[in-house]
């Protein structure tokens, strides 16, 4: 740093110039020096300044860990985190020397993506292209980034058409060591996909000319041993034309599995693989065009692999939640979980397989029964307790009673909507061909473990609700008399029914839990209610012990 006095012999030779009749660039180049060495010396001193800042005291690694942090937030951008490189001098060097900083290339902005691959060194490099549409996808910086592929991690290619998609893969090196994550490979399937070091491989929407046959997908699957998660929608082998390998291929690894495809190329796969019972399980199987709904081969085929056997011991489905697929398609859904609801300490669990039936057209109920029966039949639910049924389900009581009836230890059935009558009338279902009497009904009645009732968003209205109270009163009763009474139930944000509706089925069911909401009635239904209480001078002395029937309210006994 410079004296003090420095400043005043600056000042004498510019004035030397001036008074020697110097040019006047030569004055102004004599005062720039003079401006910038001022400026390094106030430069030296902030670098002084920084290092007594507490933040200064933190070791570059650690800086380095809290920018790393910064780089993977998209949600303002992928280069938003490049700010920090603008603090300090410091943290410039930090950043700069730091090539894990600069892995996940900005592929929209091309000028940007250059310049991380030559800063991200030797690193091993993100490519992630997810342009808003096909039209924007950047064809020029992904190819620049492909040719790194020696050093590429992760690789997502969404978005891009067949074309592009053959442009920029076909000439790719089979070599990729350090590949790990091959994901969205949209309407292509490389030959080449034969990386052993992949954890996850996600390719969808593949034509079935261009699929790979059964021989190239197995031994594929071979040579990825550390495969973690798979994901293959509409890109299995077409199964006609081929069969499953002599012996199954067991993904030793595998933590999550999802596969959409039609009923015999899901069964084809399943068929040829195996893996281990904490593998999570998405399937989404489809009907072939202008065919029936018929799974039960694919449902034996999953079955098969999540079934008890010598080496395993499969999965032991505690929850089940049956509802319809999304999107408006017909069929079933069933998501299963291998601790319920009343085991579960949050009271929410990770499916361990999600299994959607679709059908393109509509179905009745008929072909829903058979589908319920089907899956009944294939997969094993001995150890359910916990169910829930979704409002759109549309199963006759007398196959809802023959299934999810029979099961010996299911204590919980959550209904919503038009589903609470089908399972209203299923608890009252008996075996058929069977002279019971009263006493004989707790060993042989449907739902002999049933104890927890949850009814949710359910429409009480007598002319064209999803059930009356009276019948779920009914009901109640009955399976009291039967002795596999109801100890619990839960009423929620249901419509058209009262606080005095409730007080009757808290005589028949003393643990019952309301939400207090009363809504869903037309101002003359309010009116009419009133002057039900106004015009019955007697009510007050009502005794309802003297009502008919056997059950006498208030003494919690029946007769």
């Amino acid at each position: 740093m410079k004296h003090p006095s420095s400043s005043s012999r600056d000042d004498e030779s510019i004035q030397f110039l001036v008074n020697e009749n110097a040019s006047t660039e030569d004055v102004l180049h004599a005062i720039d020096q003079e401006v910038n060495e001022h400026k390094a010396c106030l430069i030296a001193l902030w670098k002084r300044r920084n290092t007594f800042v507490p933040i200064s005291r933190l070791p570059p690694e650690l800086l380095c860990k809290i920018f790393d942090f910064t780089t993977w937030n998209q949600t303002e951008g992928s280069l938003h985190w490049i700010k920090v490189t603008h603090v300090c001098h410091e943290w410039r060097s930090i950043a700069l020397n730091s090539p894990s900083l600069w892995i996940n290339l900005p592929l929209q902005n091309a000028r940007w993506s250059a310049e991380m691959l030559s800063r991200s060194k030797m690193a091993s490099l993100v490519v992630d292209a997810n342009p808003p549409s096909y039209r924007d996808f950047p064809l020029e910086a992904v190819s620049s980034a492909l040719r790194h592929i020696s050093r590429i991690i992760h690789l997502s290619l969404s978005d891009a058409n067949a074309g592009t998609m053959q442009k920029l893969l076909s000439d790719l090196p089979k070599s990729a060591p350090r590949l790990e994550t091959l994901r969205s490979l949209r309407a292509f399937f490389a030959k080449w996909i034969v990386y052993t070091g992949l954890k996850s491989l996600d390719i969808h929407d593949i034509p079935p000319a261009s699929r790979p046959t059964a021989t190239q997908l197995w031994n594929a699957l071979k040579r990825m041993p550390h495969l973690g998660a798979i994901d293959l929608h509409d890109a299995l082998p077409v199964a006609e034309d081929c069969g499953p390998p002599q012996a199954t291929i067991f993904l030793s690894n595998l933590q999550k599995l999802t596969v959409t495809s039609t009923a015999p190329e899901v069964q084809l796969f399943f068929k040829s693989i195996s893996f281990l019972p904490t593998v999570i399980i998405t399937v989404v199987c489809k009907t072939l065009s202008g065919s029936g709904p018929d799974f039960i081969g694919v449902l034996s085929a999953i079955s098969a692999t999540i079934s008890p056997t010598a080496k395993s011991c499969g999965i032991l489905i505690r929850g089940l939640e049956v509802s319809t697929p999304s999107a408006g398609l017909d069929g079933l859904r069933f998501l299963a979980y291998t601790a319920s609801d009343i085991e579960a300490d949050n009271g929410t669990t990770t499916p361990i397989l999600d299994l959607s039936l679709r059908c393109e057209t509509s179905l009745g109920r008929t072909v829903h029964d058979k589908l319920l029966i089907d899956m009944f039949s294939a997969i094993s639910l001995g150890g359910l307790i916990d169910l829930r049924l979704k409002p759109e389900i549309k199963f006759s009581s007398r196959a809802f009673a023959e299934s999810f009836g029979t099961l010996p230890h299911l204590q919980s059935v959550y209904t919503a909507g038009a589903g609470a009558y089908c399972f209203t009338m299923a608890l009252q279902e008996v075996p058929l061909h069977q002279d019971l009497t009263k006493s004989q009904y707790p060993g042989l009645v449907f739902f002999p473990g049933l104890r927890f009732m949850s009814m949710y968003d359910i429409d009480f209205d007598e002319d064209d609700g999803d059930i009356t109270i009276d019948a779920l009163q009914d009901c109640l009763i009955w399976r009291y008399e039967c002795g596999v009474e109801v100890w619990k139930l839960n009423i929620k944000q249901c419509s058209r029914i009262t606080e005095d509706e409730v007080n009757l089925l808290r005589e028949i069911i003393a643990d019952l839990e309301w939400d207090d909401l009363e809504f869903g009635f037309t101002d003359y239904e309010d009116d009419e209610d009133d002057d039900d209480y106004d015009d019955d001078p007697e009510y007050d002395d009502y005794d309802s012990s003297e009502a008919d029937g056997e059950y006498i309210f208030g003494s919690n006994s029946f007769w």
